[in-house]
């Protein structure tokens, strides 16, 4: 598909998927149903867009590149039901194009680029109103986001996204189906946002401040990274762990969520 005088930005992640096989099967992994509104981030040259609109209420396609936008309103034209909406994701105001009704309904379809990944998932973990995502993604960052205790792809991102998503793995994608092709392969992952965050814990933000710095310093022993970050006596913290049955000599990477709950709820006055 060659548009006049176009040519792929780096500084945006511009790599096209140009199999329609691959296409396919990313829109079927969706499970889409024609009383479905569709959010899809990053629509570039429109190969999913088209196919997505063929099954569905409605598309919201955002796209970056002013170029790309307007090809695609003359790509698409004759599917009534999808809009081009111009502009960067993270910099958005997506409800006042969803609308606050619909929003529960709404399915999310991206072919994220790599380097703005984790901001994209965060800011639709954030902005909420919507049921279920299928992305693909650098296989690297997939195989993190969907990592289980103790492996080194085990980090603070796999606890945020598991903390509000049941997330499944459905393919790998070849960097051969990319124009330009990309310097690493892909993973399609289908995440699920929970109706509440899989696990309980008394605050939020010290949870986070608790997973960030044990992996801020993954190879140092859990009771010097988490004293270090959050400025807590060693010797008191070492206490706590140990009345925890959680040895602080352990890595933040062999810890489960559960157990970095509990210290969380430990640390803000004990389990309710």
């Amino acid at each position: 598909m060659i548009i006049e005088g176009f040519r792929p930005r780096k500084r945006w992640g511009q790599n096209f998927l140009v199999d329609h096989n691959i296409a396919r099967k990313i829109v079927s992994c969706a499970e889409l149903s024609p009383k479905d509104i569709v959010l899809e981030i990053g629509a570039g040259k429109g190969i999913l867009t088209a196919k997505i609109a063929s099954q569905v209420k409605r598309v919201f396609a955002v796209e970056i590149d002013k170029k790309l936008c307007n090809f695609l309103r003359e790509e698409l034209e004759n599917y009534k039901n999808v809009e081009i909406i111009e502009g960067d994701f993270l910099k958005l105001d997506i409800s006042q194009f969803l609308g606050s009704g619909s929003r529960l309904s709404v399915k999310v379809i991206a072919n994220l680029p790599y380097y703005i990944t984790s901001p994209i998932i965060m800011k639709l973990i954030d902005m909420k109103g919507w049921s279920e995502a299928t992305f693909m993604l650098q296989k690297e960052v997939g195989e993190r986001i969907i990592a289980s205790p103790g492996g080194k792809d085990y980090g603070a991102l796999s606890i945020i996204i598991q903390y509000y998503c049941d997330i499944e793995k459905q393919f790998n994608v070849s960097r051969n189906v990319f124009r330009p092709r990309p310097d690493v392969d892909s993973v399609v992952i289908k995440l699920e946002l929970l109706k509440r965050p899989r696990i309980k814990v008394k605050d939020e933000k010290l949870f986070f401040e608790i997973v960030h710095g044990g992996f801020s310093q993954r190879r140092k022993k859990l009771s010097n990274s988490l004293s270090n970050v959050l400025k807590i006596d060693k010797h008191f913290l070492e206490q706590l762990l140990e009345r925890l049955n959680i040895s602080p000599a352990r890595r933040a990477e062999t810890l489960s969520m559960e157990e970095f709950a509990t210290i969380c709820n430990s640390l803000k006055g004990g389990k309710e």
